[in-house]
């Protein structure tokens, strides 16, 4: 009986190493064949527009050309992003080192006093942003299509629209 229970043992544990080699790298930055620009995506530049907008520096907007993956994906392929420690890859607790770690732990999700992230999208049945019921790695979004994310302080935070226009266009087949 003792043999068994070794190599159940040993077995387990090389499952447990494989499964976190594997998540290791299903975090990785969008796929190779993705690639991202400055600047929104059009009509002859077709991808997924990414806007990220807070009040005190100036919309970074990038076109992300042949993105397949989810919402999440998309802002961690082009933004260095910690979620929650309950939300680790859905709810943006940081973007781009903002807000600082002295303003925000991300242990848990901020209260609308400190503010947060908050995540919009745009597409061909939207008229304009619109808030993102659904969390950001429920979302596949598609060519031709715009993804924001405004750090907001407001107690009504889906009302913090980005200010930039989003990008919506049919991309060609």
């Amino acid at each position: 009986m003792r043999n068994s229970l070794k190599i159940v043992l040993v077995i387990l544990v090389g499952l447990i190493a494989l499964g976190g080699a594997l998540s290791a790298n299903s975090g990785s930055k969008v796929d190779s064949a993705a690639s991202a620009i400055d600047g929104a995506c059009s009509e002859s530049t077709q991808g997924v527009t990414l806007v990220v907008e807070r009040s005190d520096a100036a919309p970074a907007i990038t076109c992300t050309q042949n993105f397949t993956g989810s919402g999440w994906e998309l802002l961690d392929g082009a933004h260095d992003v910690d979620g929650t420690l309950n939300y680790p890859t859905g709810f943006a607790c940081r973007i781009d080192g903002y807000p600082t770690s002295a303003t925000q732990d991300c242990a848990d999700t901020p209260t609308y006093a400190e503010g947060s992230w908050v995540y919009f999208y745009a597409d061909s049945d939207t008229e304009g942003w619109a808030f993102s019921g659904a969390g950001s790695s429920m979302r596949k979004p598609a060519c031709g299509t715009s993804e924001a994310w405004v750090f907001s302080g407001a107690n009504q935070p889906e009302s913090t629209k980005p200010t930039s226009q989003p990008t919506v266009f049919e991309c060609s087949k």
